[in-house]
Parts: C-alpha cells; structure tokens; sequence
C-alpha cells in the first residue's frame, strides 16, 4: 500500500494532532480531520464535523494524546459523536487504531472485532 492510497483520519486532540495532519498530508498520505483544536488550514486535508462520517473513509485512525480526559475522547466539543463506541463501532475490520494512552478496556474491545 502506497502513502497516496492510505485514508487516515487524524481524531481529536490539540496542535500536535493539527500538525500531524499537515505532515501526514505532506508525506502523501490522504487525511481527515475531525475534531481538532482548530481548522488545518491545508486544501488537501478534508475536514468532517462527524466522526462516523470521516471514519467511511478510514485505513487507519490516529487518536489524541491523551485518548481520554474525564472518560471521554479529547478533541473539539463541537463535534457531537466525538466518542469512544463512536470510534470503535465505526472503525472498519483491519484498520488501525493509533493514540497514546489508551486504556486497556478500550483496547480489548478492538480486539474482540
């Protein structure tokens, strides 16, 4: 699998998920972003406000770091099925979960897919 033909969906989080986008998108990667702390701002980044839709589109998922704050996805309020069984539900068979933190019963549940 080529770069160009690899969808991640950057989810969540603050500036570091912001330039992770911008430099996954540099290296060729097609990427979504949904629920970050601000626009990209990069014509090649689409941009969803729903994670179920940006997850139609998704090889792999890169998560905020932290995964969670107060038991609940990090990320932009604006989006509202910005969640855990959002995410997990969403994700297709083989795609690939990436984030820091994440805890074991979130984890396990991918497993079991």
């Amino acid at each position: 699998m080529t770069a160009e033909s690899h969808r991640i969906i950057v989810a969540g989080g603050d500036l570091r998920q912001v330039w992770l986008a911008q430099i996954l998108s540099f290296r060729g990667f097609q990427v979504t972003a949904c629920g970050l702390c601000r626009s990209v701002e990069d014509e090649k980044i689409r941009e969803e406000d729903s994670l179920r839709k940006a997850l139609q589109r998704a090889d792999s998922v890169a998560a905020p770091v932290p995964f969670l704050r107060d038991g609940k996805m990090t990320g932009n309020c604006q989006v509202p099925d910005m969640d855990v069984k959002t995410l997990l539900s969403g994700m297709s068979r083989g795609s690939v979960l990436f984030g820091g933190n994440i805890p074991g019963d979130a984890s396990s549940i991918r497993c079991r897919r």
